[in-house]
C-alpha cells in the first residue's frame, strides 16, 4: 500500500502534466505580443539558458556555504521570470506598455555599436546592452530575460557581502532577506534598466561599506564604478550617491594626505556629476532648476492612472519645499492599500506597510547617538536624498515607484530592520 505522502509527488506530477497544454498556450498568449513566431522554443530557450547559468552557481568563486542558499534564491527568481512575470506581461503587454518588449525587439534591429552608448541615456543604453547581448547569445526574448535576472541575483549577492562585513550574524536568512523580499526580487528580475541600475548600486554598496571597514583604495575605485553604473542608465544618480559620501569622509578617521586626496576626488567627482546633470537638463541657474522640476512634474501627472496630481504645481522654491515631506513619504513608503486598485498594487502597499511598521519601531527604540555611526549615518542621508530627488515622479506615478524604489529599498529595509532590533545590554553598551 501506499502512503498518502509517497502518493503527493505523484500526484502533484499528474497534474503538471494535466496543466502542460494549458499552460504552453498561455505562454504563447502573454507573449504574443512580442513578436509572431515559435513562442515555446523562445521560452524554452530560456529554461535551458536558467539552468545553465544556475548551474554556474557552483563555479562562483566565494564561500560553499553561499552556494546552496543562492541556487535556492536562484530558482524562486527563475519561477518568477518564466513564470508568474507572465501574467505581468499579459496584462500590461497587450497595451504596449512595457519597456521589456520594446528592448528586445530592437535589438533584433540594427546592429551593436559601442558608440551607441550615451553616458546618462538609459533607454538608449540598454537597447544597446540589449544589441550586445544578442552577438552573443540565442534570439530568445525569455532568455535575455533571465540574463537580467541573473544581473539582479549577482546584485543581491554583493550587497550580502558588504552587509556581512559589518555585520556577522545570520547570513543564510539575511542573504534570503534581501533576495526574496517581493519588490526586490520581482524588479531586479526584469528585462530593463532596474537590475543594471541595481547592479552600480551594489557596487557602490560594497565600495563604501568596504572602504569603511578596510580603507583600502579598491574599494575606492568600487565605489567610483558603481556611481558610474548608475549615472551611466539615470545620469541624476551621480549626485544622489556623491552628497552622502562626503558625510562618510567627515565621520571616518583618516590620515591627512588620504583625507586630501579622497577629498579632492570627491569635489571633483561631484562637480563633474552636477555638471552633467544641469547639461542634461539644461540647467544652468536656480529657477532654470525649479522650472525644470515643475516641467517634469507636470510630465508626471496622473501618468497610467496610478499617481496623484500636484494642483498648484512648483513654481517656486518655497512651494517645492513645502511638497517635498509628501512627496519623499510616497517615494519611500507608498502606495498604502486602497490606492492602487490591483494585484499588483495590493501586493506593493501590503510590503510598504511591513517597511512602515520596522519604521515605526525604529524610531521608537533607536536613540539619536546610535546614527553618529559612519555607516548608519551615510545610510540615512543616502536614503534622504534618494526621496527627495523621487519625491516628485513617485508621487505623481505610485505605480512606478514601486520599480523605481528597487534601488534604495535593500539600504532602506536593511537599515530599518537594524534599527528596529531589540535592544539587549550589550547594544546599549556599544553605543
Amino acid at each position: 500500500m501506499f502512503s498518502l505522502k509517497q502518493l503527493i509527488p505523484a500526484v502533484a506530477l499528474l497534474a503538471l502534466i494535466a496543466a502542460l497544454p494549458a499552460y504552453i498556450e498561455f505562454v504563447e498568449q502573454s507573449g504574443a505580443v512580442i513578436y509572431k513566431g515559435d513562442l515555446f522554443e523562445d521560452y524554452y530557450t530560456g529554461f535551458i539558458i536558467a539552468i545553465i547559468l544556475g548551474g554556474l552557481i557552483a563555479f562562483w568563486p566565494i564561500s560553499n556555504e553561499y552556494k546552496f542558499p543562492l541556487i535556492n534564491i536562484w530558482i524562486v527568481k527563475v519561477f518568477i521570470v518564466l513564470g508568474g512575470m507572465l501574467f505581468y506581461e499579459y496584462k500590461y503587454g497587450s497595451s504596449g506598455g512595457l519597456d521589456s518588449f520594446s528592448y528586445f525587439l530592437t535589438s533584433r534591429y540594427g546592429e551593436f555599436q559601442f558608440g551607441n552608448f550615451i553616458h546618462g541615456a538609459g533607454t538608449q543604453n540598454i537597447r544597446n546592452l540589449a544589441r550586445l547581448y544578442q552577438v552573443f547569445m540565442p534570439d530568445s526574448y525569455h532568455a535575455m530575460k533571465v540574463t537580467f535576472a541573473y544581473v539582479g541575483l549577482i546584485s543581491v549577492f554583493l550587497i550580502f557581502i558588504a552587509v556581512k562585513k559589518i555585520h556577522t550574524q545570520n547570513g543564510h536568512k539575511l542573504l534570503y532577506l534581501i533576495g526574496l523580499f517581493p519588490s526586490i526580487l520581482f524588479w531586479s528580475s526584469i528585462l530593463g534598466k532596474d537590475p543594471i541600475n541595481l547592479f552600480g548600486m551594489s557596487l557602490y554598496i560594497l565600495g563604501v561599506i568596504g572602504f569603511y571597514v578596510d580603507r583600502r583604495l579598491f574599494y575606492l575605485i568600487l565605489i567610483c564604478v558603481g556611481i558610474y553604473f548608475c549615472s551611466f542608465i539615470r545620469v541624476w544618480y551621480a549626485l544622489i550617491l556623491s552628497i552622502p559620501l562626503a558625510i562618510l569622509l567627515i565621520r571616518i578617521p583618516l590620515s591627512i594626505p588620504y583625507r586630501i586626496f579622497i577629498s579632492g576626488m570627491l569635489a571633483y567627482g561631484f562637480f563633474l556629476s552636477l555638471d552633467l546633470f544641469s547639461s542634461s537638463f539644461n540647467i544652468s541657474s536656480l529657477a532654470q532648476l525649479v522650472a525644470s522640476t515643475d516641467s517634469i512634474s507636470q510630465s508626471w501627472a496622473g501618468h497610467g492612472g496610478s499617481g496623484l496630481v500636484i494642483e498648484e504645481g512648483l513654481g517656486s522654491v518655497s512651494a517645492t519645499l513645502g511638497f517635498m515631506p509628501l512627496g519623499m513619504f510616497t517615494a519611500l513608503f507608498r502606495p498604502l492599500p486602497g490606492e492602487i486598485l490591483n494585484v499588483f498594487g495590493l501586493l506593493a502597499s501590503i510590503e510598504n506597510i511591513v517597511v512602515l511598521w520596522l519604521l515605526f519601531l525604529a524610531i521608537k527604540r533607536t536613540q539619536l547617538k546610535e546614527l553618529k555611526h559612519p555607516i548608519l549615518l551615510w545610510a540615512v542621508i543616502l536614503v534622504l536624498v534618494w526621496a527627495a530627488f523621487y519625491s516628485i515622479a513617485s508621487y505623481q506615478n505610485m505605480g512606478s515607484a514601486a520599480r523605481f524604489k528597487l534601488q534604495i529599498l535593500p539600504v532602506l529595509l536593511l537599515l530599518l530592520i537594524y534599527l528596529s532590533r531589540s535592544r539587549d545590554n550589550n547594544d546599549n553598551n556599544e553605543n
